[in-house]
């Protein structure tokens, strides 16, 4: 069995995808520790981090892979 993966630098197209895993993971962080210590909103967490990217304040990288 082969893997190919592949990493790239995301784009402002790819801030709702991110936006997502941040919340996911905000979620998790809050469950396993029993206190809701985060206000996430998906729509300013995607336009922050959109102007993130677009202003290179942020740089993330998305990896991906395919079996």
């Amino acid at each position: 069995m082969t893997m190919d993966t592949a990493i790239q630098k995301a784009t402002t197209n790819h801030a709702n995808e991110v936006a997502i895993m941040v919340g996911k993971l905000l979620h998790e962080i809050m469950n396993a520790i029993g206190i809701q210590s985060f206000h996430f909103d998906l729509d300013e967490t995607t336009a922050r981090l959109a102007d993130f990217i677009k202003h290179e304040k942020y740089f993330v990288f998305i990896g991906r892979y395919r079996i």
